[in-house]
């Protein structure tokens, strides 16, 4: 199946920026989550993968922690900015991160999928050997994201109803190319004010295939969690955490 036209690595923050943090303020354990990023900076800065409106970003600089938000789209950081004005945003695409290479950094983070919607392999990998670069020696870097279940065995589709209210209506339609690992849709949001169009697209691994290319950037597991408090990753887990460190040489 051929990809949506025109995507690009602002897309997603500019067609989301305005309701996302209305739809998406709930996403997973955010307590958990900081509490977790705050023992794993320990006094050190962080830099944030897709800051977006700072979700994550925010409460960890609430925490004490020096933030570093990069983001590709403007109306995101706009938002960030005017919400959580401790935090440090710089608008940049996450497969050329802006970080200057030195060990300065404790913590490098994706939240959420975040790292399955830098795009194709390649600016995967880039976005990778940035954050080893600038990693301090007992830094972690750290990678949430859906575990992939089985997929089909040919490219599919599907529409649902994900959101109606009585003056709105939120439709998802989505497609699925399993030889590409890669899944893409749209939120057809549909209101009073007409119809909004907000796409989106990941393209995701397996965790085997998440540690070769973390490998290829210099680094190696150190943990894999079910959940933002620790809790090894089981075998019926949705989603997996990923912490790596520097390779040991």
């Amino acid at each position: 199946i051929d990809a949506v036209d025109g995507f690009g690595p602002s897309t997603y923050g500019d067609a989301f920026a305005d309701i996302y943090d209305d739809w998406y303020a709930d996403l997973s354990d955010l307590d958990a989550c900081v509490d977790a990023l705050v023992g794993l900076a320990d006094g050190g800065p962080a830099v944030e993968i897709g800051v977006g409106t700072g979700r994550v970003a925010g409460p960890l600089a609430g925490r004490g922690v020096l933030v570093v938000g990069v983001d590709a789209s403007r109306p995101m950081l706009e938002r960030l900015a005017a919400r959580w004005p401790d935090v440090r945003g710089g608008r940049a695409d996450a497969a050329a991160l802006p970080l200057l290479p030195g060990a300065w950094c404790r913590v490098v983070y994706a939240a959420y999928n975040t790292f399955w919607s830098i795009g194709g392999p390649d600016e995967q990998a880039a976005c990778l050997a940035a954050a080893a670069r600038c990693l301090h020696p007992r830094g972690r870097v750290v990678l949430e994201g859906f575990v992939p279940g089985a997929s089909p065995d040919r490219p599919s589709s599907s529409v649902e109803v994900t959101r109606m209210t009585t003056d709105s209506l939120v439709l998802l339609a989505s497609r699925e190319d399993p030889a590409r690992q890669e899944l893409e849709g749209q939120h057809v949001h549909i209101s009073d004010a007409g119809i909004r169009l907000r796409p989106w697209r990941v393209r995701y691994l397996t965790n085997d295939q998440l540690d070769d290319l973390a490998g290829q950037a210099g680094l190696e597991l150190d943990a894999r969690w079910g959940s933002w408090d620790g809790r090894p990753l089981a075998d019926d887990d949705a989603v997996a955490i990923s912490v790596y460190r520097c390779a040991r040489t």
